[in-house]
């Protein structure tokens, strides 16, 4: 019978049931058909019963299914497919956290290259990046020092923590101070921070090896009998070729450094003013300059007077240093001491944080905290008045009777006057 509009057609059974004949003869009854989830089943049962019970309860499984809306995705069927075999493996969290954590952690493949090879390396890039010739040298020793003390053979990537540690701390027949060990540990950073760019190492074992404070202990300086003792042995060694070099960190507290690389004509002694330009300045963590103007003090003048002429080189060698040291009687010497002799006076001379500061190229809270030591007014009045005793040819007959230990400053000689 024909109703109105489209003929209703009946509902289409998932699932049927059907004879089927095993190749060994045997008629079973078998339940066939596709689940909403897009997956097909087809399964042989011996009896009737079985099978109506098994169409039934894939019936039923499809009831409770809920269909999954259809979403716009940019992903390619590769990466859905991927996707989908990388859930399952997941243990906790989501596919995105594992990916986060993946790129956080991933690093790339390790170069691997023995601890001799990339110390070599490393220092010949810093010698072709012309880095100055003592901190070379200061990278050379340490890390020649821990080279010996690592296994031969060592990979940069196999080196942990806990050795660089003992090597530090190691102990090899005296003291080995806190200040050492800190420098010791700034070669090594510099190092391994190289290495782990390089990809010689996974992570910088230099994050596991805790930091050395070296302290700040009362800075040392030398007392009016030991200047004058200095200055007098620095006059009898080899017709006081020495002299310019303990007289510009006494009086003018220059770096070692600084004056080793300083030249003449940047010593302007008409003017008293001494130029530490980019080529003479240490270079600071911060990698900033201390370029500046250093004032020379009248007496200094006076020092160096004599030697401008002859211009000899102002930096000394360790033999000339010793031998100095041994006239003047002088058994220790304390780091820095010159340097902290002469801004310990100019302070107390010119009573200006800021001004000795800047005079010593440091900032106030490091002269305060590393090189001043307070000294008394007459003490330091009596560091600035010592002279030479100086003819008007300039040649340097020894220190002005006045000055001799034990004895009154004298008044500025002549020469010192003539400036």
């Amino acid at each position: 019978m024909k109703t109105k509009g489209k003929s209703k057609q009946g509902k289409r059974e998932a699932f049927k049931l059907s004879h089927f004949t095993n190749p060994s003869g045997q008629i079973v009854w078998r339940v066939s058909g596709t689940k909403k989830d897009g997956s097909r089943v087809r399964q042989n049962f011996k009896t009737e019963l079985e099978a109506v019970g098994k169409k039934q309860e894939f019936e039923t499984g499809d009831l409770n299914h809920q269909a999954i809306p259809f979403r716009q995705t940019k992903l390619t069927p590769d990466q859905i497919a991927d996707a989908e075999r990388a859930i399952p493996e997941l243990k906790a969290g989501t596919l995105l956290g594992a990916v986060r954590f993946f790129n956080e952690n991933f690093q790339d493949p390790l170069k691997p290259v023995k601890l001799t090879d990339a110390v070599e390396t490393f220092r010949a890039e810093k010698a072709a990046a012309k880095l100055r010739p003592d901190t070379l040298n200061n990278l050379r020793f340490r890390l020649g020092a821990f080279v010996e003390f690592i296994p031969a053979d060592k990979l940069v990537s196999e080196i942990m923590p806990e050795q660089i540690n003992d090597f530090l701390h190691r102990v090899n027949g005296k003291t080995r101070g806190k200040r050492t060990i800190k420098n010791d540990r700034l070669a090594l950073s510099n190092f391994f921070t190289w290495a782990t760019g390089r990809k010689h190492c996974v992570k910088n074992p230099m994050d596991a090896v805790a930091k050395v404070r070296a302290g700040s202990k009362r800075p040392e300086v030398f007392d009016l009998p030991t200047v004058r003792s200095l200055l007098d042995a620095a006059l009898k060694h080899e017709n006081g070729k020495c002299v310019p070099y303990f007289v510009l960190g006494l009086f003018c507290g220059l770096r070692p450094t600084e004056t080793e690389r300083l030249s003449w004509d940047k010593i302007a002694l008409t003017d008293k003013l001494i130029t530490i330009d980019a080529d003479t300045a240490k270079v600071t963590e911060a990698e900033h300059c201390n370029e500046r103007y250093v004032a020379i003090s009248e007496n200094a003048a006076a020092w160096l007077l004599p030697h401008s002429i002859e211009r000899l080189p102002l930096g000394i060698d360790r033999k000339d240093f010793e031998a100095v040291k041994a006239l003047a009687g002088i058994t220790t010497w304390p780091q820095d001491v010159l340097r902290h002799t002469a801004i310990s006076n100019y302070q107390a001379e010119h009573k200006h944080e800021g001004l000795t500061a800047e005079w010593a190229g440091n900032s106030v809270k490091v002269v305060r905290k590393h090189y001043r030591r307070p000294i008394k007014p007459a003490d330091a009045a009596a560091f600035w008045a010592i002279y030479p005793n100086t003819e008007r040819t300039g040649n340097i007959v020894g220190l002005s009777e006045a000055d001799k230990p034990g004895s009154e400053p004298s008044e500025r000689t002549q020469t010192a006057a003539a400036l």
